[in-house]
């Protein structure tokens, strides 16, 4: 017989437990890229690319935030065994630069120029 849709599920949610259990602290990393090209692409006044990679950054940055807060919860000591891993610690300076160059991102897509005073 074939699989069955209860073996399907069970295989599905233990892989995507594992997945998130060893997630990489350093995959803020795509964060960061997508959101320095976009900015970059904002000031070379792209903004329909800008916009697109932009949109990448956000949802990167939103699914990568949810994955961690769950690994918090739920692999509390696999997050601490990078924490103090001297390998793997900075690895989350990738989160923080990936938040920094996200705002920067959400600041360039809420920005419009202030009126010029003539006179």
């Amino acid at each position: 017989m074939g699989i069955t849709v209860a073996d399907w599920t069970r295989s599905l949610s233990s892989w995507l437990a594992k997945q998130i259990e060893t997630l990489d602290p350093g995959s803020f990393a795509l964060v960061m890229a997508t959101g320095i090209i976009s900015n970059a692409l904002f000031f070379e006044d792209h903004r329909e690319l800008s916009g697109a990679l932009f949109a990448v950054t956000s949802i990167a940055y939103c699914w990568l935030g949810v994955l961690t807060i769950v690994r918090a919860v739920l692999f509390r000591r696999a997050l601490w065994a990078d924490l103090v891993d001297p390998g793997r610690v900075f690895s989350f300076f990738a989160l923080v630069a990936g938040t920094g160059v996200f705002g920067a991102g959400i600041g360039c897509a809420t920005w419009t120029p202030l009126p010029r005073h003539s006179g």
